[in-house]
This record gives structure tokens, C-alpha cells and sequence, in this order.
């Protein structure tokens, strides 16, 4: 899992996929909790899928969190 230089088009349709992904999970009414149990299981379907090292994925959620967390984004805040 490497950064690489997007595109102005997938950078487009990275936001325009996150942001109807949130839309979705909004319209869900589940909890906190059974949403991140979906998120995470889909990620990790997909890393198993493409063959990714385990302590690659966990690298990149730990950072994940790590920013996330330090950004302190509101709870309607989409980025």
C-alpha cells in the first residue's frame, strides 16, 4: 500500500465516493458501533482479496486513526 499521485479525476471520484458512502451509513440509522464492524470487515475483504500483509493493513489503519484523531473532525464534518 504506497502513496502515489492521484489524478484531479480520482481524486474526484475518491470524494465522491466517501462522501456517498457516508450518506449511506447516515441513512443506515445502525450504530456507531455495527458501522465500523461493516467498514472494517469490507476492508479487510478486500486487503485478504488483494494479498495484502497484515501488518501493512494494521499500519494503515493505525495511521488512519492516528490523523483522524489528531484533525478532530466534527461528526457532520466530511473530508
Amino acid at each position: 500500500m504506497k502513496v502515489r499521485q492521484l489524478s484531479d479525476d480520482e481524486v474526484a471520484r475518491l470524494s465522491a465516493n466517501y462522501g456517498d458512502l457516508i450518506e449511506l451509513l447516515s441513512r443506515s440509522e445502525l450504530d456507531t458501533e455495527s458501522m465500523i464492524g461493516i467498514l472494517f470487515k469490507a476492508a479487510m475483504k478486500l486487503a485478504v482479496s488483494a494479498d495484502y500483509d497484515r501488518e501493512e493493513v494494521l499500519g494503515v489503519v493505525a495511521a488512519t486513526y492516528d490523523m483522524e484523531r489528531f484533525m478532530r473532525p466534527s461528526s457532520d464534518e466530511v473530508h
